[in-house]
């Protein structure tokens, strides 16, 4: 089962990450954070991120953006996400804006980790939809709405970007096209929990 290999694997990965091999100390670190095993998470990626490690570093800050097995410091987080961002990889960039956005907390910082992304990637549906929605928890409306239909063209079927044109469109007085974005985002949606959160929106309307 799950449990044993993942203990063969930590078997095989302790091994390897005793012998500084930094990939292994990552992967050790992620490991752990998926059995909530904070500490041992911590003291890995730790290793790891400070050999330059990007995804240890982006994991570290994560760690203190959340508070698992250390206390919530944003400032910790800031530093280890900037740290992270030097090895210029999208995904991690548009990643690490995504969870600054969804705390609300350091927008502007969001905002330029993913024009970094948006820069490497242009035509990226994913990013444009990031920083559509970090314009939006930033209250500009017009610029959050111009990104998100953006979004929206190169990402016609992706219902969360259909949900955020839906509230960049009630922000701005359009019900009725809120109705019609949130619509289509219910009909595109799979997960149970995203469907009703939906719905609640449409019946509130």
């Amino acid at each position: 089962g799950v449990v044993k290999n993942n203990l063969e694997a930590e078997k095989w990965l302790l091994k390897a990450a005793s012998q500084d091999y930094v990939i292994s100390q990552t992967v050790l670190g992620l490991l752990y954070i998926e059995e909530k095993e904070y500490q041992m998470a911590f003291f890995w990626l730790k290793k790891a991120a400070d050999k330059n490690d990007d995804i240890a570093q982006y994991e570290l800050g994560k760690m203190y953006l959340k508070g698992n097995g250390v206390e919530i410091a944003y400032d910790k987080t800031e530093e280890w996400f900037k740290r992270a961002s030097e090895g210029e990889k999208a995904p991690l960039l548009n990643f690490m804006a995504r969870d600054l956005c969804e705390e609300g907390i350091k927008l502007d910082l969001a905002k330029k980790f993913v024009e970094k992304a948006l820069y490497i990637q242009p035509n990226n549906g994913d990013y444009v939809n990031t920083l559509g929605w970090i314009l939006f928890k930033q209250n500009e409306y017009n610029q959050a709405l111009e990104q998100l239909l953006k979004a929206s063209s190169l990402n016609p079927d992706s219902p969360e970007i259909k949900d955020h044109l839906g509230d960049a469109y009630l922000a701005l007085g359009e019900r009725g096209k809120a109705k019609e974005a949130w619509q289509k985002a219910l009909d595109l949606a799979t997960d149970n929990d995203s469907k009703s959160k939906i719905q609640e929106k449409l019946d509130k309307l």
